[in-house]
């Protein structure tokens, strides 16, 4: 039969007497019944009838409840399968039926359950207790938890023991602000609050006034008062709650975007940073700071490298990022940032930041500061680009731990600064031009300590650039590198041995790097603790060529194997009175080629190996006016003969002279030749020279005689 809709309970009073009582539902068995007498289920003492009827049957108790007891019947149906069926099996509609009798009478009694649940309404809203109490709740903890009626109690109790009471049942409020400002308590003849006016020149009255918002303006040194001379401190615009955290909590982040607002609203453009244990955090709600605006520290220590958040612990003025906000503060300009530690928190973010692109914030000033974990230490980005900082100035800084440690600067200098430990030291980029770099210490970035790019007239004057995990200085194409008196030293830390990066000075494309007073040095990491030895090379020239190394009064023994990597197809050098490279000059009038000055080039052609071919090749002379005394010069011919172990050479000493044209005399008496092959009429190969009247360049025509082929050279001497 199916499960009829009844409610499946009954509750009953007792009066003593009665010993049956009727239970209204459909029971399948009678171990589905539970009995309770006030609250306490009863297991025996009374026997169950009517078992099987869909009207119910009658519970019979051998003794009778006690009078005023409450009797109650439920149905209890189990939540499990009775019944097993087999494989095969007969499906039998009497037994079939009852399982799922019991799955209705279960579900029947899970409804009844859910009604009698804390509910809210779907939508929304708060949960119902339906005018009944909520027993044994647990003492709240969170700010929105609810609240027992014992801690509500001794809550207040703890209030009200730090309060001013009156044995009364109530007093009146106090007056108004305005009625009560600069006044002491007092009461009238009924026991009422009521504000008075303090004696005049009492003690009291002195106190009120500096007491007041002005209160400063009262008390002066010499001919002013404080609140002229004293600078304005974040911790005045700060909650009691916050300072307190602040300066007792070690490492505590406290958000002061309010307080910053505050401040710059008031009208304050230096504002004061007392030391603290703290961590200031902006960014939530970034101000703009106002063009001129100066945050100046009370001190601060600047860790060396970083690791976590503890390693800002005890520096004294932190101020962070804050959790969520890509930087702290708008900047403007003209700003100055004194005794600082600048925190940006997981290296995603910036320091400099402004909504307009165009923003270089000219002519900031940061001094004593650190810049540590932002994505640009100095410098800042917006829409994936590099912007640009102007006419910035730094001095006594550190930056590490940072993406890069300093990014394009334009006309900026930067003084006694350490930058070391970041992803790469210094990128100047895309026109970040003429920058100097006095006595900074650029050491252990993971990539290259000074890369430039399409940026000249960079300049690094003293100290020291060590352990660059790349290149030392790197200057790529259209970009200029000028170095005096720095060492250099131990460059391609993280590159393999003969890597072309692993070099002290990297030169790709057109770039120039100019030295002067530089000494180079290789070796491993410190204190012995490994790594690989480098650089492999003091200078690696890569690219597709063009570009320009002068170094002058350097030790340029700093090289694993060699001084001089050139991949790229020309390089034009000026290398003179140094040690570990040989001077090598192949630009200018006066040039050096392999240890030999020469005037001008030297010119190279291949004389092909048949009887009357012909080589022609010219040189250039240092201009000479009209009417001067004569120059002398030897022209050297320098001829190797096919892949033989023969040469020729002969030197032809001449003179030039200029009147109102060029003219070229041979000094044949003077002429050198190593075999009788060579000459003005050798037997290998004749030498003959002119000159072009109108613009004296020289020529040097070699005619084959004996049909060898020759390589050969012709270089311009000084001297005879």
């Amino acid at each position: 039969m199916s499960v009829p809709n009844q409610t499946p309970y009954n509750i009953y009073t007792a009066n003593g007497l009665t010993t049956v009582f009727a239970y209204e539902f459909y029971l399948i068995s009678a171990s589905d019944i539970q009995v309770t007498i006030n609250g306490n289920e009863v297991t025996s003492g009374y026997t169950v009838s009517g078992v099987g009827n869909t009207g119910g049957g009658e519970v019979t108790f051998l003794t009778a409840p006690a009078n005023g007891s409450t009797v109650i019947f439920e149905r209890v149906t189990p939540t499990y399968r009775l019944t097993d069926y087999q494989d095969n099996g007969d499906l039998l509609a009497d037994t079939v039926n009852k399982d799922f009798d019991r799955i209705w009478m279960a579900i029947q009694r899970a409804f009844i359950d859910l009604g009698l649940a804390l509910t809210r309404p779907l939508f929304g809203g708060p949960f119902n207790a339906k005018g009944y109490r909520i027993a044994n709740l647990a003492d709240p903890v969170n700010a929105q938890d609810a609240a027992t009626k014992n801690y509500v109690i001794e809550h207040g109790k703890s209030n009200l023991a730090r309060t001013l009471r009156v044995p009364e049942q109530s007093v009146a409020i106090l007056p108004t602000l305005a009625l009560r400002k600069n006044k002491l308590l007092a009461f009238n003849d009924l026991g009422d609050p009521i504000p008075v006016l303090p004696e005049s020149g009492s003690a009291a009255d002195v106190m009120i006034e500096l007491a007041s918002s002005d209160g400063s303006m009262h008390v002066y040194r010499n001919a002013s008062p404080l609140a002229r001379i004293i600078r304005a401190s974040i911790l005045e615009y700060m909650t009691e709650a916050d300072q307190q955290k602040l300066l007792i909590v070690p490492g505590a982040n406290v958000i002061a975007d309010y307080a910053l607002k505050a401040a710059i609203a008031d009208g304050v453009m230096v504002l004061d940073i007392p030391w603290n244990v703290g961590a200031l955090n902006f960014g939530l709600d970034p101000a703009m700071l106002p063009l001129g605006f100066q945050f100046i520290g009370w001190g601060c220590r600047r860790p060396y490298t970083i690791d976590d958040d503890n390693s800002f612990l005890n520096c004294g003025v932190v101020i962070r990022v804050a959790a969520g906000a890509s930087f702290p503060f708008y900047s403007t300009g003209r700003h100055v940032f004194r005794d600082i530690v600048f925190d940006g928190r997981d290296k995603t973010t910036y320091l400099f930041y402004s909504p307009n692109t165009a923003t270089q914030f000219n002519g900031t000033r940061l001094e004593g500061c650190g810049f540590y974990r932002f994505a640009i230490g100095i410098g800042w980005a917006s829409g994936g680009a590099a912007r640009y900082i102007g006419t910035m100035k730094a001095y006594f800084c550190s930056i590490s731990g940072n993406g890069d440690g300093v990014r394009n600067l334009i006309d900026s200098m930067m003084f006694g600064c350490t930058i070391n430990a970041n992803d790469r030291g210094v990128a100047l980029t895309g026109g970040a031009n003429n920058n100097f770099f006095g006595g900074c210490r650029n050491e252990w970035n993971t990539g290259d300590n000074w890369y430039a790019y399409q940026s000249v007239e960079n300049q690094i004057f003293g100290e020291l650039c060590d352990r660059a995990g790349r290149g030392g200085v790197v200057a790529g194409a259209k970009s200029s590198w000028i170095l005096n008196g720095v060492n250099v030293r131990r460059s391609g830390a993280n590159q393999p041995v003969g890597n072309d990066y692993s070099a002290n000075f990297i030169i790709i494309d057109d770039g120039k790097i100019e030295l002067s007073g530089v000494r180079t040095g290789v070796g491993a990491n410190d204190s012995g603790d490994g790594g690989t030895i480098s650089p492999s090379y003091n200078v690696s020239a890569l690219g597709s060529g063009g570009g320009t190394l002068q170094v002058s009064g350097s030790d340029m023994t700093g090289f694993v194997t060699s001084a001089i990597n050139q991949k790229a197809t020309t390089l034009n050098k000026s290398i003179t009175g140094n040690l570990g490279m040989d001077d090598d000059v192949n630009i200018g009038m006066t040039q050096v080629v392999k240890g030999r000055r020469i005037i001008g080039s030297q010119s190279s052609g291949t004389l092909a190996g048949s009887a009357g071919a012909t080589l022609s090749l010219t040189k250039t002379n240092i201009f000479q006016n009209s009417f001067d005394t004569y120059i002398t010069r030897s022209i050297l011919i320098e001829c190797r003969i096919g892949s033989q172990s023969l040469g020729d050479d002969i030197k032809i000493p001449v003179r030039f002279r200029r009147e109102n044209l060029y003219y070229l005399d041979i000094l044949t008496s003077g002429i050198v030749a190593s075999s009788a092959r060579i000459g003005l009429s050798g037997t290998g190969v004749t030498v003959s020279l002119s000159i072009n009247s109108s613009t004296g360049l020289v020529t040097v025509q070699l005619t084959n005689v004996d049909g060898l082929e020759r390589t050969v050279n012709v270089s311009m001497l000084p001297s005879m």
